[in-house]
């Protein structure tokens, strides 16, 4: 939807930073969520750690909020979710209104798209309990 080849769960790119082309090879479901997991972890739990260190060290972050957190910066990429009013509003303390702002993420192309509504009402609520 955004004219950006992905493989797997959305992966545009493999753990050694090759990006996804036209003429990869199919994967397996197995090697789709091992793909997803090693992305996540060498670079997008990483990067919510370090944008919410001070949060996570006072306690104001739980689980399910940083899962939501990391799942939003898997779609969007870490450099939007840094600058995103999700977590402006989080750094601010405001939990409702950083909820409420990750439904704004729901486009591809300026285009309103039901799957990312769906990913982001799932995620809002992941983060609000």
């Amino acid at each position: 939807s955004a004219e950006v080849w992905t493989i797997g769960y959305g992966n545009t790119y493999y753990p050694n930073g090759k990006k996804v082309s036209a003429s990869d090879k199919h994967i397996t479901e197995n090697e789709a969520s091992k793909l997803k997991l090693d992305i996540i972890n060498k670079d997008f739990s990483p990067s919510v750690n370090l944008l919410l260190k001070k949060e996570i060290e006072q306690g104001k972050i739980s689980q399910n909020m940083f899962d939501a957190l990391v799942s939003l910066a898997y779609n969007i990429g870490t450099g939007a979710i840094a600058k995103s009013s999700v977590m402006k509003h989080l750094k601010n303390g405001n939990k409702l209104a950083a909820a409420d702002a990750f439904l704004l993420w729901n486009k591809a192309k300026g285009k309103t798209l039901k799957g990312l509504t769906i990913r982001r009402q799932k995620e809002r609520e992941l983060f609000l309990s």
